[in-house]
């Protein structure tokens, strides 16, 4: 089953070995019953680096399934000076 994953801010070093399908939206093909969490473990994600997780626009937790064909984005946390 094929996913797309976003990554946004230094989170984007993720994307490393996936395929592009069109401007920084990147294909993942995952199982039925992969969840937000099992994505930050095959990736390499460490948890502490993403704020907010979102599938189609619609915010989620961790424990969230991936449905076929959805769009995953991952924002970081916020910094500055």
């Amino acid at each position: 089953m094929k996913s797309y994953l976003r990554f946004y801010g230094h989170l984007r070093k993720y994307n490393h070995n996936l395929e592009e399908h069109c401007q920084s939206i990147y294909i993942l093909d995952i199982n039925e019953t992969t969840t937000v969490k099992d994505l930050y473990f095959i990736l390499g994600i460490k948890e502490t680096e993403v704020m907010i997780v979102d599938i189609n626009g619609e915010l989620v937790h961790q424990e969230a399934t991936i449905k076929p064909e959805s769009l995953v984005s991952f924002f970081p946390f916020v910094d500055g000076g």
